[in-house]
């Protein structure tokens, strides 16, 4: 049996909810920036133990809280809103007793919460890979389209801070920062990979 088969699901939790409390509202919020979305995303869920609490305005009996990154393997390439969305939940509810570890009296993670610890360390490690040459190649294209003009890509760049070029890239192109600021930002970026080579 694998480490992730002790882990009872979010939505196994959220019936055993319903069960003990038929009434019990539920509700997840985005509180990052919608803007930031496509590198991370973050929520607060609340739950209610009855409807009459939450229509009367009353403090949540429980909240929890959730941060994703974007991108990653399996549904995290694509869902990775969703997934943070289901383990903020996942938070509120083991804050309320109705834990996601089976094999002990009081757990902190649910399955979901532990696959996305996983994917999110997963995430921070390759970032600091070396840039392949193809991301490179994307890189250099996007700048030229944006900017109309060449870049030179330091050696020893990482994916992270590839990615963090390019974001700079797309927030002066849908007008976030100026193409000043877009420019610095991409200065400094590099020049920290060329001082680590150095």
């Amino acid at each position: 049996m694998g480490v992730m088969d002790h882990y009872e699901t979010v939505k196994r939790r959220k019936l055993r909810l319903r069960e003990d409390h038929p009434n019990a509202v539920v509700i997840p919020e985005l509180v990052s920036s919608a803007t930031d979305a496509e590198r991370f995303v973050i929520f607060r869920a609340k739950i209610w133990l009855e409807r009459e609490d939450y229509k009367k305005g009353t403090e949540p009996d429980s909240v929890g809280y959730s941060l994703s990154l974007a991108g990653g393997a399996g549904a995290d390439a694509t869902s990775w809103t969703e997934n943070c969305e289901e383990s903020a939940i996942g938070r509120a509810l083991d804050n309320l007793g109705y834990y996601g570890d089976k094999r002990v009296e009081d757990p902190k993670c649910s399955k979901e919460e532990m696959q996305q610890a996983k994917h999110n360390k997963e995430i921070k490690a390759d970032e600091d890979k070396p840039m392949d040459e193809s991301d490179k190649k994307k890189l250099m294209e996007f700048y030229a389209d944006v900017f109309k003009d060449n870049l030179t890509i330091p050696e020893g760049l990482t994916k992270g801070e590839g990615r963090a070029a390019y974001q700079a890239c797309r927030d002066f192109e849908h007008c976030k920062i100026t193409k000043d600021e877009a420019i610095a930002a991409i200065a400094d970026i590099f020049e920290v990979a060329i001082k680590r080579a150095a």
